[in-house]
């Protein structure tokens, strides 16, 4: 499936910093997450396992609408090093006449004990970098 690679609401959809990026969420990049969440439920509004199909759905039906609204209710972009995914989150729940949103970030798994500081502190940066149209 080809997803869109921009978010309307965007001035710039790739952010960088040194060997870190954030680009709005890859379709490739799905199972990985749906991995991650269900490794790390404890930390999320998540209360069954993801399967498969469910996030293949998720992608199909909601994240694709986000890529295609003016006011998409949530920002989610894929969080790279040196290209490669480690991580995930953007801003949700946004109001947009408030001009608010709370931020969420999840990381591979494997990277959580020993790195967290290093990657919450370097998503943020990324994210503080948006620059959105409407406000």
């Amino acid at each position: 499936m080809i997803f869109p690679q921009k978010y309307k609401v965007l001035e710039q959809n790739t952010i960088e910093k040194g060997n870190y990026s954030i680009v709005p969420i890859r379709f490739q990049d799905r199972i990985e997450i749906m991995n991650w969440r269900n490794d790390q439920m404890f930390h999320l509004r998540q209360e069954i396992k993801l399967t498969r199909e469910t996030q293949d759905s998720y992608f199909k039906k909601t994240v694709l609408e986000l890529f295609l609204s003016e006011t998409p209710s949530q920002l989610l972009f894929s969080y790279l090093k040196e290209g490669k995914l480690i991580g995930y989150g953007g801003l949700v729940h946004i109001s947009w006449s408030d001009r608010n949103a709370e931020v969420s970030f999840i990381m591979e798994t494997s990277l959580e004990t020993n790195e967290f500081e290093t990657h919450w502190s370097t998503y943020l940066s990324l994210l503080k970098k948006l620059n959105l149209k409407l406000c």
